[in-house]
C-alpha cells in the first residue's frame, strides 16, 4: 500500500468541511447512515428535526498546544492513553507544517 503525503489528507478536509458548512441539510443523511445507523429512533429524523446551525466545522488548523494536551488528558482520564503529554513527541510540527503548506496552497 502506498502511503500518502498528509496534505492530501488535510486537503480533503478542508474541501469537505467547506461542502458540508455550504449545505449542513444535504449531509444530514451521512451521520444518520454511518453514525446512528443502529438506532431507529435517528433513523425516523428528518433534517428538519436537526438543528443544523448546532452544526460546526472548521477547516484543519494546526492543533494549539492546550488543544492538544486538554485532549491528551481527557483520553488518559477515560484510561485510553497512558503516560504524560509531551509537545515534542506528541506533535511533529515539521510534518504538521508541510502538510498544511501544500494543502493549502493547492486550495488557493
Amino acid at each position: 500500500m502506498r502511503r500518502r503525503h498528509p496534505s492530501r489528507r488535510v486537503r480533503g478536509v478542508a474541501r469537505a468541511v467547506r461542502r458540508i458548512k455550504a449545505d449542513k441539510r444535504r449531509y444530514v443523511s451521512y451521520f444518520k447512515q454511518g453514525w446512528a445507523a443502529g438506532d431507529p429512533e435517528v433513523q425516523a429524523l428528518t433534517p428538519d428535526d436537526f438543528n443544523l446551525g448546532r452544526i460546526q466545522l472548521r477547516e484543519p488548523t494546526p492543533i494549539p498546544e492546550d488543544e492538544a494536551r486538554w485532549a491528551w488528558e481527557w483520553m488518559a482520564s477515560w484510561g485510553l492513553i497512558h503516560g504524560t503529554f509531551d509537545v515534542t513527541t506528541q506533535i511533529n510540527r515539521k510534518v504538521e507544517r508541510e502538510a498544511h503548506d501544500l494543502a493549502f496552497a493547492a486550495l488557493r
